[in-house]
């Protein structure tokens, strides 16, 4: 599961098989999440990554002005799921 991105972009990565985080709120499996914990995220871009064979594919919580473009999923239940408190 990707962690952390200094520069807010999530680019060209093969995601498969990642695992959940409960103690965030999320207990699927997913290839990106996004958390903001203690303040929102702000203008995040996820583009050209493939990503497979978990429940979600992009998880967003707490989140605001996501961009979304050309990435690909494969064996995945839901492929974008936010969330917001």
């Amino acid at each position: 599961m990707f962690e952390y991105s200094s520069d807010h972009s999530i680019s060209d990565n093969t995601l498969e098989r990642d695992g959940s985080d409960p103690d965030y709120g999320l207990h699927r499996t997913a290839g990106i999440a996004l958390i903001g914990n203690t303040a929102p995220i702000l203008m995040t871009i996820i583009v050209g990554n493939a990503i497979t064979d978990v429940q979600v594919g992009v998880y967003e919580d707490r989140t605001e002005h996501t961009v979304l473009k050309a990435n690909t999923t494969s064996s995945v239940q839901y492929p974008v799921v936010k969330r917001s408190r």
